[in-house]
């Protein structure tokens, strides 16, 4: 059976383990997990980012959130001096970039990033005012919002292909030789038309 403490003795100290993360200074859950309020932010940050692209506020964008942020945890825990917004908002742009790409199709989009060919096509053809929830939909995606996107979609610019430049003669010139050109052309500058020199007025 256990003592009870002697009277006057002071109750042993409650500790909580506190563990630092990166250079916030917030604490971090003994459970490996991060902050509640560095999580609150990276799904804030994640929420712009599908803002940017129109993507309306309902269930459909919470879960790609929420996806995208549980995702970034699972790589913060790995490597917990990363920052977990940055981590998350990289999750949302390899999920748009993944889904672009299979919407798009990867003959049109190349070799060039999906988010610049997606956004541009996705804007073009005004997906989010006509579908606002198509954005990152994997099933019963419209046909007519698959048709819109892919016709609106274009390559941008292609880089510059090398290429072999033709050898051309070297001319080569003296400073006599300019100067016997530039005499040349004065002379036909100060005579009037047939030849004859210019009158004075």
């Amino acid at each position: 059976m256990a003592s009870l403490p002697e009277r006057g003795t002071p109750p042993p100290e409650r500790t909580r383990e506190v563990t630092p993360v990166g250079r916030t200074g917030l604490e971090r859950n003994t459970d490996n997990g991060p902050d509640r309020l560095l999580r609150l932010a990276a799904e804030r940050r994640v929420e712009r980012f599908l803002e940017g692209f129109g993507m309306a506020r309902g269930s459909r964008r919470d879960l790609v959130i929420q996806n995208c942020v549980a995702q970034a945890v699972t790589r913060w825990r790995e490597h917990p001096d990363r920052d977990l917004g940055a981590l998350a908002l990289e999750q949302a742009e390899d999920t748009l970039s993944r889904w672009l790409t299979a919407v798009l199709g990867p003959e049109l989009i190349g070799e060039h990033p999906p988010l610049l060919v997606g956004r541009a096509a996705f804007e073009i053809c005004g997906a989010a005012g006509s579908w606002p929830g198509v954005l990152a939909t994997c099933d019963r995606l419209p046909p007519a919002a698959v048709e819109a996107i892919r016709r609106a979609g274009f390559a941008p610019t292609p880089a510059e292909a090398p290429g072999s430049m033709v050898a051309q003669p070297l001319e080569w010139w003296s400073a006599k030789a300019v100067l016997t050109s530039v005499c040349g052309l004065v002379t036909r500058l100060g005579r009037g038309p047939g030849g004859r020199p210019a009158s004075a007025s």
